[in-house]
């Protein structure tokens, strides 16, 4: 008894080490995210057009490179060198347009940082997955996405009040190296620690899973639901001169909430309480 519940900790352990990864992870780019159109526009020059291509480009790549990173992952079982490389290029993109003098180097790492994202996501996703027990892994998600929410609530509010006091975009880049850093250090504990952590295997109910005909049929209802979206971005952008600067990542902010539903208000319940009935599990 004593062995197996030295087998949770480890396995609950080494899923809030990797959801202190997405915490700082989600500050850096929901953080970044928040004052890029008004950098991008006002700051570089760009137009609000070219922010728009540059955007969906990004996001249509950091979805899209999920097909290519997942079957890489899953062939050559390099789980966490593939997510090495997406986080360093996911962490360090923003913070370097802080350093940036033109509006084509700033789509570049704008789009890079979401093809990063893209590249971690699907061989992060399983090593949280063969960290949590058989029948729990839905815990081990919550866990983790508690965290990441936490994190993106607190960038776009920390951006806003270094552009309230010091109006300064580069800095708020800059600044964004901080977590960036933390992000990733944590992320090389959790790989050391990950090492200490007995393998497991889950068995997946095989007749449970989504047919490739219902998986198109999802995907191109998903695909036309998001068609009629307005990208938040573009309010940003029109928000500018009208409010004062500072407020505009509180905009983006508060869309982002909009956006992801009662998971942020339920964010530090959640994790309390999947964290408490993990660690108290026979």
């Amino acid at each position: 008894m004593a062995e197996k519940r030295r087998i949770v900790s480890q396995g609950t352990m080494l899923i809030i080490i990797l959801g202190v990864v997405s915490l700082f992870g989600d500050f850096v780019y929901e953080g970044g995210r928040s004052i890029i159109p008004q950098f991008f526009t006002t700051g570089l020059g760009g137009s609000v057009f070219l922010l728009g291509v540059v955007l969906g480009v990004g996001d249509f790549i950091g979805y899209s490179i999920r097909l290519v990173s997942g079957r890489l992952a899953d062939k050559t079982h390099d789980y966490w060198a593939i997510t090495f490389i997406g986080y360093i290029i996911n962490m360090l993109a923003l913070p370097l347009l802080a350093f940036t003098g033109s509006y084509i180097i700033a789509a570049i790492l704008i789009v890079a940082e979401r093809a990063g994202k893209g590249i971690r996501s699907p061989p992060k996703d399983y090593i949280i997955s063969t960290a949590a027990k058989q029948g729990k892994v839905g815990r081990a998600f919550a866990i983790n996405q508690a965290l990441d929410q936490t994190g993106a609530i607190i960038g776009p509010i920390v951006m806003a009040l270094i552009i309230l006091y010091r109006n300064d975009y580069r800095l708020a880049f800059e600044f964004l190296f901080l977590p960036a850093i933390v992000s990733l250090a944590t992320l090389v504990i959790a790989y050391q620690y990950h090492k200490h952590v007995p393998k497991k295997k889950h068995v997946m109910d095989k007749s449970k899973m989504m047919t490739f005909n219902r998986f198109i049929l999802y995907s191109l209802a998903v695909a036309v639901s998001a068609a009629g979206l307005y990208n938040v971005s573009f309010m940003l952008v029109s928000a500018q001169g009208v409010i004062s600067a500072y407020l505009i990542p509180l905009i983006f902010l508060t869309a982002m909430v909009g956006e992801r539903d009662s998971s942020v208000w339920s964010s530090a319940y959640c994790m309390t309480r999947s964290v408490r009935a993990w660690c108290t599990s026979d």
